[in-house]
């Protein structure tokens, strides 16, 4: 799954004009308008995503991103993604859900130096696409990546 997952995300990297849209095609709502909601300057974050996650799904998201998938990706989206845009948690699985943004408090483990948490372990239960962060940080850190 790891290979498909990640040729995946490499074509809605590609498919994806800004990272309000990445974020929107993964979890099939709309980044832009919920933080057109919020008022000028508003963003996704870690303290609002629940209310961003909790919005219906947005089927015109979901179809248009599938229309530009090719048939693998398609496939690996609908096997996978779609279950975690609905909610699913996958127990069987070392990332039970997925989240836009990275949220620090749900580790469970520190580091060895004992300066902050380690993410990204099986008791953390989940992982996330650092909406805010590295690359999704900006337009410009965005282009960057996209195109490399």
């Amino acid at each position: 799954y790891a290979i498909r997952w990640a040729k995946m995300l490499c074509e809605l990297i590609a498919i994806s004009k800004t990272p309000q849209q990445f974020i929107s095609r993964m979890f099939a709502r709309s980044v832009d308008a919920f933080e057109h909601s919020l008022g000028p300057g508003g963003r996704l974050t870690p303290t609002n995503q629940e209310r961003y996650l909790s919005l219906p799904i947005s089927d015109r998201i979901r179809r248009t991103t599938l229309a530009l998938l090719s048939g693998d990706a398609r496939a690996t989206y609908q096997e996978i993604a779609v279950g975690y845009q609905d909610g699913v948690r996958r127990y069987a699985w070392y990332t039970r859900s997925i989240l836009p943004c990275e949220d620090r408090e749900r580790f469970k483990t520190f580091a060895r130096t004992g300066l902050g948490p380690q993410g990204c372990l099986p008791s953390d239960e989940g992982a996330s696409f650092l909406y805010g962060e590295g690359w999704l940080t900006s337009q410009w850190t965005y282009d960057i990546a996209k195109h490399k």
